[in-house]
C-alpha cells in the first residue's frame, strides 16, 4: 500500500503545481476546436484564422494550428486586456508545443511564434515577440525581439523535423532591463542577456499568432503550434517542467488520481 499513498500523493502535488498556475494564466490556445480554432480557453483574447490556417493533428488534445509558411496567421484583435502583461514590471512568459516540417528549409529564415503589433511599421521601441531563427538549418537559435532594442538569440540543437517540441520563453525583468530565459522541452539552454539599453517595451497593442506583427506580416511560421500559453509572470524552472511532464509521470499522475476518485466513491457509498 505504501507504493499506492505515494502515487496518491504524487498526483496531488503535480495537481495543485499546475493548478497554482492558473491565475497567472493570460491566454491558451488548445487549437482543439476546428471551427473555432482562434478560441482563447480563458475567454478573453480570441483570435480569427487568416488565410489558409486550418487544424492538424495535435501534440495535447484534439488538434493544433497548422500554418504554411506563406501568409498564414491567428489575428487577435482588440486585446487591451493583455498590456498588463508587459506593463506590471515582472516579467511574463509564453510557452508551446511546436513542429517544423520534414520539408522545410533554410528559407524559412526567421519563424514566429507570436509577436506584438507595432503600429508605427518601424522599429520604435514598442512591443516584443519571438520565435525561431532558421537561416542556417545546422546552427538554428531561438529568438526574442524587443523592437526597436535588440534580438536575443541562443544557440540549440537543430529542432528535430516532423516531431513536437516544447519551448518556453521567459521574459525577466533584471533591474528595468530584460533577458530571456530559453527552455527546450523543459530544460533550460540558454539566456539572452539584458543590460542598459535592453528596456521592456510596454504596448497596449493587439498581437498575432505565427508571423511578425507588422501590417504587411513578414517571418511567417511553417508546421504546426499547440497549446500555447501566455503568463503574466515569468514562470519558474520547476513550474515549467510541469508543462512538458515525462510518459511516466503522466501515468503515475492518471493512475494516482484514479485511486483518489475511486476512494471518494467508495467513501461515498459507504
Amino acid at each position: 500500500m505504501k507504493w499506492l499513498r505515494l502515487m496518491v500523493m504524487f498526483a496531488v502535488v503535480c495537481g495543485l503545481g499546475v493548478g497554482s498556475l492558473e491565475a497567472a494564466l493570460v491566454s491558451y490556445y488548445t487549437f482543439d476546436d476546428a471551427a473555432d480554432l482562434g478560441a482563447d480557453a480563458t475567454g478573453t483574447n480570441n483570435g480569427t484564422p487568416v488565410g489558409d490556417a486550418t487544424q492538424g493533428p495535435g501534440k495535447v488534445g484534439a488538434g493544433s494550428l497548422v500554418l504554411d509558411g506563406e501568409g498564414d496567421i491567428v489575428n487577435v484583435a482588440g486585446a487591451a486586456s493583455f498590456d498588463a502583461v508587459d506593463d506590471d514590471g515582472d516579467g511574463w512568459t509564453l510557452a508551446a508545443w511546436v513542429k517544423t516540417p520534414s520539408d522545410a528549409t533554410g528559407d524559412d529564415g526567421v519563424m514566429r511564434v507570436f509577436s506584438m503589433y507595432n503600429p508605427t511599421e518601424t522599429w520604435m521601441g514598442e512591443g516584443w515577440g519571438l520565435g525561431i531563427d532558421r537561416t542556417d538549418l545546422a546552427a538554428q537559435k531561438l529568438l526574442s525581439t524587443t523592437y526597436g532594442i535588440v534580438d536575443m538569440r541562443t544557440d540549440i540543437e537543430p529542432l528535430p523535423d516532423d516531431e513536437w517540441t516544447h519551448l518556453a520563453y521567459v521574459y525577466q525583468n533584471d533591474g528595468g532591463n530584460i533577458a530571456t530565459d530559453y527552455y527546450v522541452n523543459g530544460v533550460l539552454i540558454g539566456t539572452g542577456p539584458s543590460g542598459s539599453a535592453f528596456g521592456i517595451n510596454d504596448t497596449t497593442n493587439d498581437y498575432v499568432i505565427g508571423a511578425l506583427g507588422f501590417s504587411g506580416h513578414t517571418q511567417f511560421w511553417n508546421g504546426s503550434i499547440d497549446e500555447l500559453r501566455i503568463y503574466d509572470t515569468p514562470l519558474t524552472a520547476d513550474q515549467i517542467g510541469t508543462l512538458v511532464p515525462e510518459p511516466t509521470a503522466i501515468v503515475l499522475l492518471g493512475i494516482g488520481l484514479s485511486l483518489v476518485l475511486a476512494g471518494f466513491a467508495s467513501k461515498h457509498r459507504g
